[in-house]
């Protein structure tokens, strides 16, 4: 792996990857050919990047200020007209699809949120109710034990969903990101 991230065929060096002006901030990425583009487990080219591909390019556009517009450019040894539109589609399609996954997390998580917190609340008020008959103290805390637990997990979810909100973000700004194309000359 580290031999891959420091053979140029993959990515150019990190102090060459990001510029900032005022506005924008400039993310490069040499992949040479269309290999190096789509996952290998895509058979029709059309989707799905390289795993390495889109791990780096999330990670460099979440180091990169919320506030500055997003330019991604691909180096690409070469590349005809119609190459370059498939390639513009998948890199699109793609983040579309990442994104349309955190939005159904979120959608889920907040199901799971609610439930866990009516869990909760029946839980405690099963505990008022068991609260006057003393031959009911183990019941009692085990009702109680098990409120407490699902309150934290409730509270777990809403926190887990600001991550996933995070990376819905992230996946937005990949997707409406300005998307260059290059081909190097030799």
């Amino acid at each position: 792996m580290r031999n891959m991230l420091n053979n140029k065929q993959h990515y150019l060096n990190r102090e060459d990857i990001i510029f900032f002006d005022e506005e924008t901030a400039l993310v490069e990425c040499f992949v040479g050919n269309l290999s190096g583009f789509y996952s290998r487990y895509d058979v029709r080219k059309t989707f799905a990047l390289k795993n390495d591909l889109q791990e780096f390019l999330t990670r460099e556009s979440s180091i990169i200020p919320t506030n500055l517009k997003l330019n991604v450019v691909f180096y690409f040894n070469k590349l005809t007209k119609k190459e370059e539109v498939k390639v513009r589609s998948a890199y699109e399609r793609h983040f579309y699809f990442k994104s349309k996954q955190h939005l159904l997390n979120i959608k889920q998580n907040k199901k799971a949120c609610i439930l866990l917190f009516c869990l909760s609340g029946i839980l405690i008020a099963f505990n008022f109710l068991l609260k006057p008959s003393i031959s009911a103290s183990f019941l009692d805390e085990i009702f109680l034990i098990f409120s407490w637990f699902f309150a934290w997990e409730g509270t777990e979810v809403v926190l887990l969903n600001r991550k996933i909100k995070y990376n819905l973000f992230q996946a937005e700004r990949l997707r409406n990101a300005v998307l260059q194309l290059k081909v190097i000359k030799k």
